[in-house]
């Protein structure tokens, strides 16, 4: 028989906070969604001044991880993290994972970015990241892109491609494939903190996508 299908992981979700408040020496914690497997729903990622996730934009920001696709033949993808389960000033949405077509299955969520929102996966195509302004969505079989859009080596990645043996997500925060006989991975989760000399000035959370990756939690002095 063939190998079992299943839709693709949603790609993950970006939060910005502008002029978040830090009192000098104190401490702040952030939680990173690392690469995981994939059979592990995507967490989140987050920055806060109040040692625990952010619920309010005053402690920080945090974007939504992705969702796991079903299995099945013609199983619908996961969705991609939700701009309003977010915590920030500025949100948006990861790209839904693409259906799975027949035994082929589905390709990963782009991730959403600065600029918008990921790119839907389209059947065994993953999505593209940050509104097309992050990496390109694999072919079935083939990773998701990088994303450069940031700087020459940070940005939104695109979908891995799906299909029977599926590519991985693209840096960063970008879902795999999902495949029946081997999944993608989710790339890993950013975070960016801009700031003056004087007060942090802004901070930005990106999630990892993939709707299969697991966080951790980290504390930094400032």
């Amino acid at each position: 028989p063939p190998p079992p299908a299943a839709g693709g992981g949603g790609g993950g979700g970006y939060s910005k906070t502008a002029n978040l408040t830090l009192t000098q020496g104190g401490t702040a914690t952030y939680n990173i969604a690392a690469t995981a497997t994939s059979t592990q729903a995507g967490n989140d990622t987050w920055f806060s001044n109040s040692g625990a996730a952010p619920t309010l934009t005053s402690q920080g920001a945090l974007a939504k991880g992705g969702s796991l696709g079903p299995p099945g033949a013609d199983a619908p993808g996961g969705a991609g993290g939700a701009s309003g389960s977010g915590v920030g000033t500025t949100k948006f949405s990861g790209g839904a994972g693409g259906a799975s077509v027949a035994s082929l299955s589905g390709g990963g969520g782009g991730a959403a970015g600065l600029n918008g929102a990921g790119g839907d996966g389209s059947g065994t195509t993953g999505g593209t990241g940050d509104n097309g302004s992050g990496g390109a969505g694999g072919a079935p079989t083939i990773d998701g892109s990088a994303g450069t859009e940031y700087d020459a080596s940070h940005g939104s990645g695109g979908g891995g491609g799906g299909t029977a043996a599926a590519g991985d997500g693209g840096l960063y925060g970008a879902a795999g494939g999902s495949g029946g006989t081997s999944n993608g991975t989710g790339a890993q989760g950013l975070i960016g903190v801009t700031y003056s000399s004087a007060s942090i000035a802004g901070v930005l959370g990106q999630m990892a996508t993939d709707a299969r990756v697991f966080a951790s939690t980290r504390m930094i002095r400032y």
